[in-house]
This record gives structure tokens, C-alpha cells and sequence, in this order.
């Protein structure tokens, strides 16, 4: 959801990863309290099933209408609607949503940090989604750096058309810090000198050459700490493809008087792991690390037990999910905590796939005869 960047532009300006931030419309970061009804009117068809966490979901014309286009006519919108309305991605919401019931929050902003890049705030004066109310109290956090907020009195949350050569204009009200490379300051090189020697060359082809990141481009750990950090996520991105397969097969195999409800619980839990293993592949690359989650890596690289083809009772489905959700969230933990000296943010993934896998196993767990085990 595009509200949702924009907070996260917030949290990577807090991290010292930029030069400058535009925040549009931005959802509240953790530690602002504030929650207008009309914004939990916005996000409640998604909010109201806990299953939606890992679904994408759509609006009706109506709840579109309500959210973003509430300043024009309901035939306007519906054109808006035809042409820009694509199901968002519930999970983010979520998160959004519980940062502040969440000590290890992505949304979390170190408002005090003193060398913070400029960020400009703009709002719309008749936002539905995340109200100009919702943006001031966002504002009122940060404490240091250069933080400034315009209001656009009857703008709504669709501004992108409206705002987007405003946003341009309105950089200049961060001063010259918005135009240095915080790079350039932590080097001792100029923007120029830096490009040039970032610059990669094309092949005879014309094309460009396979390696085009350099350390430049990476985060902080060094190469060694980098390959260590990789391992474990790779291990974990293994595991999670394996256990979808696993569900899968069992998916398919159950059978019995729990057929139904098993079957589709079984295509939720292997939905929910296939996204987390796309979030730990994602990180993984994001510190230079390729993983690789391809059938022959599944097979030489996990110790899940295999299914053997055929029928399965439903009470043998339980117990054999369970055991399995087990192995893999203990194994999971001891990576999790490996990972606690090397990368906070890695173990900010792992932490996630841990929290999500011991309340699967609960909830396998829980069907189990009384004394049945996992």
C-alpha cells in the first residue's frame, strides 16, 4: 500500500539511508497514538479477518469511494476506480496496525536522532485514510533534524495527479542538506568522484555486466559477516520451501471426516509460508547475498522427513504437521538467535517466521486428541 512506503521512507531516513525524504500521505509510525475513526473505517476490510494478513484484498467501488476519491462524484470515482484499484497486500497492513503493540516494529523512527536527513510531510485537508490530523501528530514526534509539514486544504488521499509537481517544488523547503549525499560526508568523496567510480561498464553486447552492485550499494556488514548472515537466511528459505511442499502434498493426500476443514487450512498455512519465505529471499538479497530456493537446493539442503504418496487420515495429518512445524520453528530460533550479533534487522526476519510458526503449531497443536503430543 502506497501510504504505508511513504511511512517507511520516515523509518529509512531514521537509519541514515538518504539524502532527503517526501512523505505524501503518510500512515503513522510507531509511537503515535493517534487513530481517527475514518482511517480504522479505511483499513477494516482488510483488518477484520486475521486470515487477511497474508491475502491481498481488495475494495468495493463504495469503500474506494470512501478512501480515496471522496472529493469527487461516485461516477468520477468509478472511473478512478476502473483505472487504478488493484487488491493491496494485507500483511503490511497488519504490521502497520500493531506497531505499537510491537517492541521490534519495522515502523519504529528514532525521532531524535540529530543527523537525520530533511523530510517534508504533506497532507491532504480532506484525507479520509490518514487525516492531516494523523500527520501533524507524526510531525510533533520528531524532536531533532529538519522536519517541516504542508497542509492542501481539500485534497483527499488520491493526489498523486494534483500534488506530484507541488512535491517537486516544495523540496527546496528543506535547505541545502536535502541535495548532499550522506555518502559522500562518511567518505570523504564527492558525488562526482563517487559515480565515477560506481560507474559499470556495458559488455560488447551493449548490455550491462551481470555484476552490477558494488559495496557501495550494500548495507553495512562486511563481507564475511555477510555470507554468514546469508547461511542462515538461506537455510531458513529452504526450510519454508520444503514445508510448503510438505503441505501441500498433505493437502492433497488428507482424508476423513476432517477433510474439509484440514484442506483448506492446509492451503492457508502453505500460502502464509511461501510469503514468508519470499521476505527472507528478499533480505537475503538486500545484503548481497543470492539465494537459492530452486528444487535441487530444497532436496540437498533440508531435513524435513518426506510424505509418502497416497492417502493420509486426517488425525495422521495433524500429528505429522505438527511434528514438522516443530522441527522447523526450533531450528528456525537457534538461526534467530545466531543472528542477534551479527544483524538486527536479519533477526527482525527470522523473529518474524518464528512468531509465525509457533502460533501455527499452537494451533495444530490444539487439534490433537488430549495427550496426543506433536
Amino acid at each position: 500500500m502506497p501510504l504505508l512506503r511513504r511511512s517507511l521512507r520516515a523509518v529509512l531516513l531514521g537509519r541514515g539511508l538518504g539524502a532527503a525524504g517526501l512523505a505524501v500521505d503518510s500512515a503513522t509510525a510507531k509511537g503515535v497514538l493517534r487513530l481517527p475513526l475514518s482511517t480504522l473505517r479505511v483499513g477494516w476490510p482488510v483488518l477484520r479477518k486475521a486470515a487477511n494478513r497474508h491475502k491481498a484484498v481488495g475494495l468495493t467501488p463504495k469503500q474506494f469511494h470512501y478512501a480515496f476519491t471522496n472529493t469527487l462524484s461516485e461516477q468520477e470515482s468509478a472511473a478512478v476506480y476502473e483505472r487504478y484499484h488493484v487488491p493491496g497486500t494485507g500483511h503490511v497492513l497488519f504490521e502497520g496496525a500493531l506497531a505499537n503493540a510491537n517492541r521490534r516494529s519495522a515502523f519504529r523512527v528514532d525521532y531524535g536522532k540529530e543527523d537525520r536527513a530533511p523530510l517534508l510531510f504533506l497532507a491532504g485537508g480532506a484525507d479520509d485514510v490518514i487525516p492531516a490530523s494523523a500527520n501533524r501528530a507524526n510531525v510533533k514526534l520528531y524532536r531533532k533534524g529538519i522536519v517541516n509539514y504542508k497542509e492542501f486544504p481539500g485534497r483527499s488521499h488520491h493526489t498523486r495527479a494534483g500534488t506530484a509537481g507541488r512535491g517537486r517544488r516544495l523540496r527546496s523547503r528543506l535547505g541545502p542538506r536535502a541535495h548532499r549525499d550522506p555518502r559522500a560526508a562518511r567518505t570523504g568523496q564527492s558525488g562526482a568522484s563517487r559515480r565515477q567510480r560506481e560507474d559499470r561498464p556495458m559488455n560488447s553486447g551493449g548490455r550491462p555486466m551481470t555484476s552490477t552492485a558494488s559495496p557501495a550499494h550494500l548495507p553495512p556488514p562486511g563481507a564475511h559477516e555477510r555470507e554468514e548472515i546469508g547461511r542462515e537466511l538461506q537455510a531458513t528459505l529452504l526450510e519454508l520451501v520444503d514445508l510448503s511442499l510438505v503441505g501441500k502434498q498433505l493437502h492433497w493426500s488428507v482424508v476423513g471426516p476432517l477433510f474439509r476443514p484440514l484442506h483448506l487450512q492446509l492451503d492457508e498455512l502453505v500460502d502464509s509460508w511461501r510469503d514468508l519465505a519470499d521476505t527472507v529471499a528478499e533480505r537475503a538479497v538486500a545484503i548481497g547475498f543470492w539465494p537459492d530456493g530452486q528444487a535441487a537446493a530444497v532436496t540437498a539442503g533440508t531435513e524435513l522427513a518426506r510424505v509418502e504418496r497416497g492417502p493420509v487420515e486426517d488425525h495422521a495429518v495433524v500429528r505429522e504437521l505438527a511434528r514438522r512445524l516443530a522441527d522447523v520453528s526450533e531450528r528456525t530460533r537457534v538461526r534467530m538467535d545466531r543472528l542477534a550479533d551479527l544483524d538486527a534487522a536479519s533477526q527482525d526476519v527470522l523473529i518474524e517466521v518464528v512468531r509465525e510458526l509457533e502460533q501455527q503449531l499452537w494451533m495444530t497443536r490444539a487439534q490433537l486428541p488430549q495427550g496426543g503430543g506433536g
